[in-house]
């Protein structure tokens, strides 16, 4: 699979706010799991986000994560960060905030969504920016993989 880069949209909410406000912007998503290794894992392989910061709160885990292609260049990028927060139960809720990426290979993605234990939601969908496929990592949370139309 082809590298991949995050689109920033989690929300029509957060969209309007940025596009209003020019100095607004997405400084980062959070993502909870009750296995903050596995979910780390999962990240790391079918993304390429790697990890640039472990925070430890008692008994809790956060790991912050960015796109690169190696620690550093993770850590020198300006883009917003996924923030992976400990939790007590990957119990399904909502499933409105997620996050949303863009690839190249809809096939590749998906393959690498399952392969590393997560699942799909029903199938790709043509939509006016590109094709989408629903799809939720092995904690629960929601994400979104885009095509982009060209």
């Amino acid at each position: 699979m082809k590298r991949t880069n995050f689109l920033i949209g989690v929300s029509a909410a957060v969209l309007a706010c940025a596009t209003a406000n020019a100095d607004v912007s997405v400084k980062g998503f959070r993502l909870g799991a009750k296995d903050i290794q596995a979910a780390q894992k999962f990240y790391e392989q079918v993304f390429g986000l790697r990890e640039i910061i472990r925070v430890r709160v008692g008994e809790l885990t956060e790991v912050v994560m960015a796109f690169g292609d190696s620690v550093e260049s993770a850590k020198a990028n300006p883009g917003p960060r996924v923030i992976l927060m400990q939790r007590k139960s990957d119990v399904e809720g909502d499933g409105m905030p997620h996050m949303v990426f863009n690839i190249s290979d809809m096939a590749a993605a998906s393959a690498a969504v399952k392969a590393a234990g997560g699942s799909l939601e029903g199938t790709p969908k043509k939509e006016n920016v590109g094709t989408i496929q629903l799809a939720v990592d092995p904690a629960g949370n929601h994400l979104e993989m885009i095509l982009p139309s060209h």
